[in-house]
């Protein structure tokens, strides 16, 4: 029976096929060799990066990868080149990619090593994570406003619960520092420790309260320069720490709550000296702009990593140790009830820049 049944053969070479099947995927595909060279890009990976696919071939990988992660790059491909294993790369982790014009975009990247006329390459699946990572960011607000539904309805008992013994310890430390000789040295660093920790308690529970209740102040006429210099004498700023002001020559007149602006402004001088350390420089810089103040609070320090420049916004959300992430969604949230807004970008140079915008009064009181 075999010897009357003839071998079948494909209509189609297995190249037109290969091929067909790369510029079917709506995935941007790309084949890589051993020295990080593109040898092959499909339409869809020339759409994600806005190359066309002949621009892309030929060049190195790395054109594709962030400047600031180019560096280790050829490392790592170095090290996944010398134990190729299909391998998935994103999903847990923040990887992005750069376009031609310079702009970057999350991805979810699968890598799978191939082999073609006895040379070893990568073939690369690559899919824009955008909508990915915004679904996510939505879920995980839409928890925390969930959570913090929850935090509201308990917050005023809680706050007055815990006020009431942070008054008592207030006052018991400033009977104790009152005894300062009898406690000597060690005995008043206890005292400023306990001061201190009153202090960051008293703040968390502001910012509980400020965030979950519906408090939309009352507007009057309010001279910048002066809540400025009343947000600074509430913040603690190391001596280390360069605050320079350029408020200009004149007078400027805001017509705002002024508790809420002065409380947006020492949540964003704090911020900025938590950011530098013990050593830096912030900079307040307050400007007219048509009918609108432009006051920015600039920073020197490392800046905000690109995919967190929003959600330092996000109820709950904070990279620090301490804190419980509420001071600049507060802070957002009140610029929105004085019909301003708040925005933050990171400088060229160096450092963060948080910019308030807000209506100007037109004259003094």
């Amino acid at each position: 029976m075999n010897e009357h049944m003839s071998e079948k053969v494909s209509p189609y070479s297995d190249e037109k096929l290969f091929h067909s099947v790369i510029e079917a995927s709506p995935a941007g595909m790309l084949i890589v060799d051993q020295d990080g060279k593109i040898v092959l890009a499909n339409r869809a990976a020339g759409e994600q990066f806005g190359y066309s696919p002949r621009e892309l071939v030929e060049q190195s990988i790395d054109i594709l990868v962030p400047e600031a992660s180019r560096g280790g790059h050829a490392a790592l491909r170095a090290r996944y080149m010398s134990q190729p294993a299909p391998r998935a790369m994103g999903a847990e982790r923040h990887l992005l990619a750069r376009r031609s014009d310079g702009s970057e975009f999350p991805v979810d990247v699968s890598l799978h090593p191939i082999e073609v006329q006895q040379r070893h390459m990568v073939l690369a699946y690559v899919l824009d994570a955008t909508d990915r990572r915004r679904a996510e960011r939505d879920r995980e607000q839409q928890q925390a406003m969930e959570r913090l539904a929850l935090m509201g309805q308990l917050a005023g008992g809680v706050a007055h619960e815990i006020r009431t013994p942070l008054c008592v310890i207030r006052n018991d430390a400033y009977f104790l520092k009152m005894m300062a000789d009898q406690l000597g040295e060690e005995g008043m660093e206890c005292v400023e420790e306990i001061n201190q920790a009153v202090l960051k308690a008293e703040r968390i529970v502001s910012e509980l309260l400020d965030f979950t209740r519906d408090w939309r102040g009352e507007a009057q006429v309010a001279n910048i320069g002066e809540l400025v210099e009343a947000a600074i004498r509430a913040v603690t700023i190391p001596s280390t720490i360069e605050l320079v002001q350029k408020l200009g020559d004149e007078e400027i007149w805001v017509r705002v709550d002024p508790e809420q602006i002065e409380r947006i402004l020492i949540n964003l001088i704090r911020n900025a000296a938590q950011a530098l350390g013990d050593k830096g420089k912030i900079e307040i810089v307050a400007a007219t702009r048509g009918a609108q103040l432009v006051l920015q609070v600039n920073d020197n320090g490392s800046g905000i990593p690109s995919h967190n420049l929003e959600r330092v916004f996000e109820p709950l959300f904070t990279t620090k140790p301490q804190g419980i992430g509420l001071g600049l969604a507060v802070s957002r949230q009140y610029a929105t009830r004085n019909g301003g807004t708040l925005v933050v970008r990171n400088l060229d140079g160096a450092g963060a820049c948080f910019e308030l915008t807000l209506p100007l009064a037109g004259h003094a009181p």
